[in-house]
């Protein structure tokens, strides 16, 4: 059995209070997930910050789009008012939807909690948290109220490493981080922690959007740092927040 240390329970447990499930929903169906968010406050606005990709999926899909927040409640998004990140020559696939009419009970990332210090970054164990399509039995709209919408994120242990081997074009060192998905560690809400191997790989999509989270033991500080958004062989892709926040 693979062994994680108590805090980095504490950690996941810790990042789930800022990772949401974006969704769509119609009268008389099932939701669908999309992707996943992070809730961000900066210069005193709210924020669900998630990779572009996802938007326009969410809609391309001429649904309604709704983001589930971890304490329960179900809140229609207007995707009208979307911040792009945008980098002459370089995919960053980052967004911002204005979040204004979040309920009181939300929790927002602060500023002081998102990494920019970058020169560190790769010093440090990672945090990967989002909701895979795979873990997630979509609920019809009717029943929310008697069970959760989404119920199964999954968090992974990884080391962010730009020197593996990939097969993503157009990687920018300053811009990107890359991490191994095959040598960390995968871990749910009541579930035994394992080594994700080639033949119990959880599939990520439902991740897209999703926060890669920078933990230090000696400060015992958790913070943002990249926005995770593609993933190709066993390979995953983000983009920096520093990248994100220095174009906002």
């Amino acid at each position: 059995m693979v062994e994680i240390e108590e805090v980095h329970k504490e950690v996941a447990s810790y990042v789930s209070k800022f990772t949401f499930a974006l969704l769509t929903c119609e009268a008389d169906e099932r939701y669908d997930l999309f992707g996943t968010c992070v809730a961000i406050g900066i210069l005193g606005q709210k924020f669900l910050l998630t990779a572009i990709h996802v938007v326009e999926q969410l809609i391309n899909s001429n649904k309604q789009a709704v983001v589930a927040l971890s304490n329960g409640p179900i809140v229609r998004l207007d995707l009208d008012d979307v911040v792009h990140i945008v980098r002459e020559g370089v995919e960053l696939d980052s967004c911002l939807i204005r979040f204004e009419q979040a309920p009181s009970v939300t929790e927002f990332l602060r500023q002081d909690e998102i990494y920019l210090e970058q020169d560190a970054l790769f010093k440090e164990k990672h945090f990967m948290q989002g909701y895979p399509v795979s873990k997630n039995k979509m609920v019809k709209i009717n029943d929310h109220e008697n069970e959760q919408v989404v119920s199964g994120y999954i968090s992974v242990i990884m080391k962010l490493d730009n020197s593996v081997k990939h097969d993503f074009e157009n990687v920018n060192e300053s811009a990107h981080v890359l991490f191994n998905y095959k040598a960390g560690i995968r871990f749910s809400e009541g579930a035994e922690p394992i080594q994700v191997k080639k033949n119990n790989m959880i599939q990520l999509r439902g991740l897209s959007g999703c926060g890669i989270w920078a933990f230090d033991p000696s400060l015992g500080k958790v913070k943002l740092a990249a926005l995770f958004f593609a993933y190709k062989n066993g390979v995953g892709l983000g983009t920096r927040v520093s990248e994100i926040f220095g174009k906002a």
